[in-house]
């Protein structure tokens, strides 16, 4: 939840975006048709909507990575 609301650790500050645009990103954004892998293998996809923001998921769990405001 802290990555939709937004937290501070030490003297980084996560913003997070507002619970309605997070809903809007994730079910009506356009989903990116390439799926990254990190350094362990866990996959990660970008869901937008341009001017409001990034939602990035696992595609393979649904599991939230991060969010992120687009001006």
């Amino acid at each position: 939840i802290d990555r939709i609301i937004g937290t501070i650790y030490g003297k980084t500050k996560h913003e997070g975006i507002p619970i309605e645009d997070f809903q809007k990103i994730l079910f009506t954004g356009t989903p990116s048709p390439k799926i990254k892998y990190d350094k362990e293998g866990k996959p990660s996809q970008n869901i937008k909507i341009k001017g409001l923001g990034i939602v990035t998921i696992n595609p393979a769990t649904g599991e939230l990575i991060q969010c992120n405001r687009k001006m």
